[in-house]
């Protein structure tokens, strides 16, 4: 028995005074370190406060056990995210079609930068080939279309009048024919030889002459002096002749329908003369089949041979006639006298 544990048993024999259980109870009240709480379970093996002082023997008197090292987890690699791309990028590496490689580059990861540059170096590689492809293709087409006008390419096309009054009709327009040139014009047409292509100058036989002038043409006459500037016919031009050409066709549609006089047309009032010797104001003049019609203001009509178109004159089955001259109708009897002057009402 401990020294602790006996000196305490021992006080309370010789005093006789407690009761066993309450020497345990003492001695375990008393049990202050780690020494008196282990000579306490010495004593009382089986005692009513094992349990609590085994409890802080293992709290207060035994070192902590260190602590088990865990394993250490490796963090999980991230997944590639240039694994499709690349193979994507295999696929189409060779493509010559520049929409699915730009189509490839904007599905493609910004991550998966590598990819990326070579579809873009790839697009740079077509472009330059077409670019260089086109540009052979023109050269070729170039000198073969030189060869054709005979050195002078620079002729084609239509052209028309910029200034100067020495070059008759236009438009003008060139065409091959033999070893020169032949030159379309509404009057008709006239060949040129070529005199130089640098710069390209043709000339006719009287030595009427015509040189590549910047963007236009100068035509010169066999002295040298200034006939005429020429540019090229753009398509302003080609509205206004258009337009002009469509006014001309149905003038001459008009012409030809109203027997060569279209000058009649309308209605038409009193101007000058003996208005008592023409009543019946306004009078309108119209088709009628062959001949021309006159309806008075009051309804009643005569018709209207032509008689002649220059000056446009009418003549009725009475031998009156109306003749267009100045922008007036002269009616006029038939030994020429005046009826009166009418003017466009």
């Amino acid at each position: 028995m401990g020294v602790f544990a006996g000196s305490a048993i021992l006080a309370l024999t010789g005093t006789g005074a407690m009761h066993a259980q309450d020497a345990e109870s003492v001695v375990y009240g008393a049990a202050k370190s780690c020494a008196g709480l282990r000579a306490y379970l010495r004593s009382y093996p089986e005692g009513r406060f094992r349990d609590d002082a085994s409890a802080r023997i293992a709290s207060e008197c035994e070192a902590p056990k260190p602590a088990r090292a865990q394993p250490m987890v490796q963090p999980a690699k991230p997944a590639d995210p240039c694994i499709q791309a690349r193979a994507d990028w295999n696929e189409i590496r060779t493509s010559s079609t520049t929409s699915v490689l730009r189509a490839f580059i904007e599905a493609t990861p910004s991550a998966c930068a590598v990819q990326r540059a070579q579809a873009e170096a790839r697009i740079a590689e077509v472009e330059d080939a077409r670019r260089t492809a086109a540009a052979t293709q023109a050269n070729a087409a170039a000198n073969q279309k030189r060869a054709q006008w005979n050195g002078v390419p620079e002729f084609d096309g239509r052209w028309v009048k910029a200034s100067g009054s020495g070059c008759g009709a236009f438009p003008w327009s060139f065409q091959p024919a033999g070893k020169g040139l032949t030159l379309n014009y509404a009057g008709g047409t006239s060949d040129y030889e070529v005199v130089s292509t640098t710069p390209p100058k043709i000339r006719k036989e009287n030595g009427f002459a015509v040189t590549v002038d910047g963007d236009g043409l100068r035509a010169e006459k066999a002295d040298g002096s200034f006939a005429c500037s020429i540019r090229r016919e753009t398509s302003a031009d080609v509205q206004a002749r258009n337009a002009a050409s469509a006014k001309s066709q149905a003038t001459d549609k008009k012409r030809q329908d109203w027997s060569g006089v279209p000058e009649f047309e309308g209605t038409w009032v009193f101007d000058s003369g003996s208005e008592s010797l023409c009543p019946s104001m306004p009078r309108t003049f119209s088709l009628n089949g062959s001949t021309i019609r006159r309806t008075n203001s009051d309804g009643n009509t005569i018709d209207y041979e032509v008689e002649r178109t220059n000056p446009p004159t009418l003549k009725d089955s009475n031998g009156n006639r109306m003749i267009f001259e100045n922008g007036r109708i002269k009616s006029e009897k038939p030994d020429g006298g005046l009826f009166c002057y009418m003017k466009r009402g």
